[in-house]
């Protein structure tokens, strides 16, 4: 485990990676209970009640007024999507968990994506894979001194090379005492363009991609947002650490 020689990150660094393994857990716990005919409601019920058991708190509950613990959002579905009772999920659906709790005052964030049931979807899986390739591509290149561009620009990159599309509305962004901080981390970009990553520094990396589109719609619900054509969407995100050396990811065990 990592030590900072100033106190405050260090204090932030061990909460958040405490944090980050709790979310680990209940995220891939949640998993495990998207199969087909469950209801998106029990399973942000689930979530709910695990990190309250686990001395946490639900960050997406209220925040800005969203209505639950947990983001569930299915194919078309791109992000904000709420877990209502008649969210049913079906075998073959594209299904993506975005979870936040706040341990000790300090944020964690992460999102998976993944199929449910036992029906193929070769699609699904394409693009999953690169979401998850994208964002641990850019992991392997953080570092201090990492302009935010650079980030940006992998993420397309990877994206195009795929066949797939960066969803230009969507971003990561800095994460620590509040859900959202600065800076906004966009999923496309100019490399050596904008601000420089610094040791200590926490952000949550999120390459939100779909098979046919970079623009999105807003659902009448006032929080889901889907694709622009209808085509499926999937999204990988960690919460990361910036190091002397490079970065340490926060969400995994």
């Amino acid at each position: 485990m990592l030590s900072f020689d100033d106190p405050q990150i260090n204090q932030k660094y061990l909460a958040m990676k405490h944090g980050g393994a709790i979310l680990h857990r209940i995220i891939h716990a949640a998993q495990e209970k998207c199969y087909p005919g469950a209801s998106a409601f029990d399973i942000d019920c689930f979530c709910f009640q695990e990190i309250k058991k686990n001395n946490c708190d639900p960050t997406f509950l209220g925040y800005n007024g969203f209505p639950a613990s947990l983001v569930l959002c299915l194919n078309e579905e791109v992000v904000h999507g709420i877990p209502v009772k008649e969210k049913i999920i079906s075998n073959g659906d594209l299904v993506t968990l975005d979870l936040g709790l706040t341990y000790q005052g300090y944020v964690v964030d992460m999102a998976i994506s993944f199929v449910a049931g036992d029906l193929p979807n070769r699609p699904a899986v394409q693009l999953i894979k690169t979401t998850q390739k994208a964002l641990y591509s850019v992991i392997d290149i953080l570092r201090p001194g990492v302009h935010i561009g650079d980030i940006g620009y992998l993420v397309e990159k990877t994206a195009i090379q795929n066949s797939a599309h960066v969803i230009y509305e969507c971003a990561g962004h800095g994460v620590g005492k509040a859900m959202h901080e600065k800076p906004t981390i966009a999923n496309y970009g100019q490399s050596g363009q904008g601000p420089i990553l610094h040791i200590g520094q926490t952000i949550a990396i999120e390459p939100i991609m779909a098979l046919g589109t970079n623009y999105t719609e807003n659902l009448n619900d006032g929080w889901t947002i889907v694709t622009e054509d209808g085509s499926l969407a999937a999204q990988s995100e960690h919460t990361v650490i910036i190091t002397p050396d490079g970065c340490e990811i926060l969400t995994i065990e």
